[in-house]
């Protein structure tokens, strides 16, 4: 129902949609949201996995990173971000207060999941977590 969600939660999920996918998602999930709603995402940052790539040259630690994991048929990516795209498609899909965020101040432990900066390629984070609310 519209109105009707106080948070919405997306930890490695974006990634899997396309661009033109990711941004009806958040438009729709958008109108979920209560006015003070808030929703907290977490995608693969292609900066820092570059950056790994720049250090490493090691394109068999990052490939799953970049790609997704391939086990099933829905764990392929189709999109990437950094901070400025992540931010620019949610600012373009009606969210304001574009923050990031991290799981042990948002939930007050680790909660071990691919949002967790515990999740490292190479000994180097490469989580990108923007914390959001719907415009009212």
């Amino acid at each position: 129902k519209d109105n009707s969600v106080s948070e919405i939660y997306l930890s490695h999920v974006l990634e899997h949609f396309s661009f033109k996918e990711s941004k009806v998602l958040l438009e729709n999930l958008k109108f979920k949201l209560k006015p003070s709603g808030i929703i907290r995402i977490s995608v693969p940052d292609i900066d820092k996995i570059l950056h790994v790539y720049e250090e490493t040259k090691n394109l068999n630690l990052l490939k799953n990173a970049i790609m997704g994991g391939q086990n099933t048929d829905l764990d392929f990516h189709k999109s990437i971000y950094n901070f400025t795209e992540l931010k620019n498609l949610l600012l373009s899909s009606g969210y304001k207060n574009v923050l990031k965020w991290n799981t042990t101040d948002d939930f007050g432990q680790s909660i071990g999941d691919w949002s967790d900066f515990t999740h490292k390629i190479n000994g180097k984070k490469f989580n990108l977590n923007l914390n959001l609310k719907a415009s009212t």
